[in-house]
Parts: C-alpha cells; structure tokens; sequence
C-alpha cells in the first residue's frame, strides 16, 4: 500500500520542486535581462553602437518568453534549460556593454583633454603670431610714412 500511494505522492513533490525551481530561474532571467537591458541603454547614451547587443538581447528575451511558455505547458525541465540560456546571454551583453561604455567614455576623455591642450597651447600661439605680424606691419607703415616728404599745394590762397 505504502509504494502505491507513494507512486503518486513522490511525482508530485518532485515536480512542484521543480516547478518552485523552473519559477526562480524565471525570476532570476527577468532580473538579468532588465539588468542587461540597463546596462545596454547606458552604453547607448555614452555614444556606443549597441545594435548587436540588442540582438543578443532580443534572444535573450525570446528564450525568457518560450521559457515561460514552457513553464505554463508544465515543462519544468526545458523551462530551466532556456532561463539558463537566457541568463547566461543576458550576463554576456551586460559585461560587454559595460565594458564598451567604458572605452567610449575614456575616449570622450580622451577628445576632451586633447581639445584642452589645443586651446591652452593654439591661443597663446596664434596671439604671439598676431602680435609679431602686428609689430612688423607697424614698422613697416612707421618707416613708409618717415620717409614721405610732405608735398606743397599749389594754388593756395593766402
């Protein structure tokens, strides 16, 4: 009697652990693709390209989606194998758009640093220029107008 009713009693307990299981894999692949998803828009606004993250962002919410399907159908087993798939995606686009969001903003830096010694170096520069052009144009003009001889006018009434 005992190995009848636990025929049908262990199945059960077996497959609401796995049932409990395939609903916290399920939770934890919602979290890593919102996660990733985060990280993706933050990659986007420091100027990344993030097209190819987010088509390995959209399989990684198409496997959450067929996972959740499965896991309606009762499919514990698949249902953990596809947030496995989902999470692990999920955590790849994550690192690789932090990690791109890191090298677009050092070269933001990059640009400006550079844009800052350019002006503190070129308008010094171009001020000297325009002050010795200045210098030689007026020596130039003061040497013109020193060697002029003032011309008399005729037909002047006294």
């Amino acid at each position: 009697m005992f190995s009848i009713l636990s025929g049908f009693f262990i199945p059960r307990v077996a497959s609401a652990y796995a049932g409990d299981e395939a609903y916290n894999s399920i939770q934890q692949a919602e979290q890593a693709v919102s996660s990733a998803f985060n990280a993706v828009l933050k990659a986007e606004s420091a100027g990344v390209n993030v097209s190819e993250l987010i088509v390995r962002l959209n399989e990684a919410a198409e496997n959450l989606t067929y996972a959740k399907i499965l896991f309606g159908n009762g499919d514990f087993n698949e249902a953990i194998e596809l947030t496995n798939r989902s999470i692990q995606t999920s955590n790849s686009v994550k690192e690789e758009a932090s990690s791109l969001r890191g090298t677009a903003l050092s070269q933001h830096d990059l640009a400006i640093q550079v844009s800052l010694i350019g002006l503190v170096v070129g308008v010094p520069a171009f001020l000297f220029f325009m002050f010795s052009l200045w210098r030689r144009y007026k020596a130039f003009y003061t040497r013109r107008i020193s060697g002029m001889k003032p011309e008399a006018a005729s037909n002047v009434e006294d």
